[in-house]
């Protein structure tokens, strides 16, 4: 009989070492999961400020542009390129 009694306790102790392993699984599974949401807000803001700053560029042409046809009178008028 003891010979049953120790290879309950080696499956109990199977069983909870197997219930860790399932803990920290399911733990690695959620913070990828979050990690995954994180990336797309990131890619996602990445785009609007690309988004933003093309759009600053044709502005900053756009303004070169103007001023120089404008002429003399557009000399005074600031433009950056980017």
């Amino acid at each position: 009989m003891s010979e049953y009694g120790g290879a309950i306790k080696d499956t109990d102790g199977n069983v909870i070492y197997l219930e860790g392993v399932v803990t920290d699984i399911q733990s690695r599974k959620q913070n990828e999961e979050q990690l995954t949401a994180l990336s797309r807000n990131m890619a996602k803001e990445t785009e609007q400020i690309v988004s933003a700053l093309k759009m600053l560029q044709l502005l900053s042409i756009n303004a070169g542009i103007e001023a120089a046809r404008a002429g003399e009178a557009g000399k005074g008028f600031p433009s950056w390129q980017i």
